[in-house]
């Protein structure tokens, strides 16, 4: 049997609507508002690079395990192989890196003063 009226709908309680919710709204920032944001300092790369590098003077260091003399200006002595090329090669890698980090933070702080430099030509304007 089909209902004919409305009358003969069953009844199905209705609550009442909740007021919308409104999200909060961000001004959006203009091209000529943005500013860049120079972050990271490229480590990863070269510790990667340098993590190689230990292994495969590791690997080489391995094969030559020969006492030889070391004769430093304090110190003088009978040094394994190894540890003057793990050594050389950890140093190298930290001189590398402490280099590469003082010439990426010059090259940022240079980027910031042009951007600074633009956005003082054009507030002048």
């Amino acid at each position: 049997m089909e209902p004919t009226s409305p009358s003969d709908l069953p009844e199905v309680p209705v609550e009442p609507a909740s007021p919308p919710v409104e999200a909060p709204v961000e001004p959006i920032e203009t091209a000529a508002e943005q500013k860049k944001v120079y972050v990271g300092t490229g480590v990863s790369w070269a510790i990667l690079l340098g993590v190689v590098l230990i292994v495969f003077i590791a690997i080489l260091a391995a094969l030559n395990t020969a006492a030889v003399p070391l004769n430093l200006v304090f110190w003088k002595g009978d040094v394994p192989l190894i540890s003057i090329i793990l050594g050389v090669g950890a140093v190298t890698v930290v001189v590398d890196e402490l280099i590469g980090m003082i010439i990426r933070l010059r090259r940022r702080r240079r980027l910031r003063q042009r951007d600074e430099l633009k956005e003082l030509k054009k507030g002048s304007k």
